[in-house]
């Protein structure tokens, strides 16, 4: 019996040693943690000293204009990253809205941390991006914020999707060995996938939001026979198929009012054609290669172009953003070091979304081509990224505001 008594009185001394211990912490924490006021100045200041590195100005030009107290839904103050894990538990803290040069930039904040949230401008829109699906050869298609948080997967088993500027998504998803279904993804529901057609090899598919009617390329198993099917824009239709001209490689197609318009090449020389799928002629018209829809994104306005442009610095790849005056007066806007150029494209506003690679690895860019910002550099295991026009399902404003702070 004594020799319990003895252990059970060394489990207790334990048991309160390690309560001291904690209490101690406690206390210790506490008493360093800022007041209120303090805490709320440090937050101000962290904020803008980060803002004014971002974009390579003084502070002193960058004002809190609005401070908020939110509730975030995580540990990662709002903005989840891709692969990163977070507490699921409810995290109070701050959304900050600083001012730079009449542009509005957004943080989230913790009593001690900030965490920066992009241009308020930027989450009008998003990226689209594929990654290998669960047996990895089909693919599931993600939507994330253009800093690459808050993402969410749309349609798991696709081979590829084509996003509307209305917001709708056409994809393809493989049914078999030989056959695939062109899938209509609706902007207003993302969670109803509606079949439009079965076939094979589809691609380059548009949709024509005037007409309701929807477009694809499909290729037979002769590489040189394409044909354009066209249908409407519901299932269980049958759609018509119109045969491209001969000898045509298409690259892109498109909508403009009831037309259907293709670019490509014929013999290596770029060619544009016109057609009208409801019309009484299924003859293809042939077309200035200007006038091709989207052909002219970046030309800004009637004295400014936009360049996106590969160079070479003593054997380093770098991509160069530049606006170019009429009068050939050229200002570089951004420079995007150790990178090679894929492909590139305008976003509405003053946005680039820019696709290279970075050290072997896939890697998307948003680009400022007027401030010069590089908003995100996204090279994390993604690939076929795409601009789309519509915001992901929650942003840091939409998070549950309980008082305003005064200022």
């Amino acid at each position: 019996m004594k020799n319990n008594c003895s252990y059970y009185s060394k489990y207790v001394l334990i048991v309160l040693m390690l309560c001291f211990l904690a209490a101690n912490f406690a206390f210790s924490q506490f008493k360093d943690m800022p007041s209120t006021n303090q805490s709320n100045s440090n937050i101000d200041k962290m904020a803008v000293n980060d803002l004014a590195k971002r974009l390579n100005t003084s502070a002193d030009s960058i004002k809190v204009v609005e401070k908020k107290e939110v509730t975030s839904p995580n540990s990662s103050l709002g903005l989840p990253k891709l692969d990163e894990m977070s507490l699921q538990v409810l995290t109070p803290g701050y959304l900050l809205k600083l001012k730079s040069s009449s542009r509005i930039y957004l943080y989230t904040a913790s009593e001690r941390t900030v965490e920066y949230a992009g241009p308020e401008s930027a989450w009008k829109y998003s990226i689209l991006f594929t990654r290998p699906a669960g047996n990895k050869t089909d693919l599931d298609l993600y939507q994330c914020s253009f800093l690459g948080t808050n993402c969410e997967i749309i349609i798991s088993g696709i081979i590829d999707y084509y996003p509307q500027s209305n917001g709708d998504i056409l994809a393809t998803k493989k049914t078999s060995d030989s056959l695939q279904e062109l899938i209509y993804i609706s902007a207003k529901n993302k969670k109803n996938h509606i079949t439009l057609a079965k076939g094979t090899n589809f691609d380059n598919a548009a949709i024509n939001e005037s007409t309701a009617q929807w477009a694809a390329v499909q290729t037979a198993k002769s590489p040189d026979k394409q044909a354009v099917i066209v249908g409407e824009l519901k299932a269980d239709t049958n759609p018509i198929s119109i045969e491209l001209p001969d000898r045509f490689k298409l690259s892109k197609l498109a909508w403009s009012e009831n037309k259907l318009a293709v670019l490509g090449t014929i013999d290596s020389k770029t060619v544009s054609y016109t057609i009208v799928p409801d019309g009484a002629n299924k003859a293809w018209d042939k077309a200035a290669v200007h006038s091709f829809p989207g052909i002219d994104s970046f030309i800004l306005n009637r004295s400014e172009n936009l360049e996106i442009v590969q160079i070479d610095d003593n054997g380093t790849p770098n991509i160069e953003v530049a606006t170019v005056w009429f009068t050939g007066k050229r200002k570089v806007a951004a420079i995007i070091k150790n990178a090679s150029l894929k492909d590139c494209n305008i976003i509405d506003g003053e946005y680039a979304i820019i696709w290279g690679e970075l050290e072997s690895k896939n890697a998307v860019y948003i680009v400022n081509y007027r401030t010069g910002e590089i908003v995100s550099a996204l090279t994390r295991n993604i690939d076929n990224a795409k601009f789309y026009k519509q915001p992901v399902a929650k942003k840091p404003a939409d998070y549950d505001i309980s008082s305003k702070v005064k200022r």
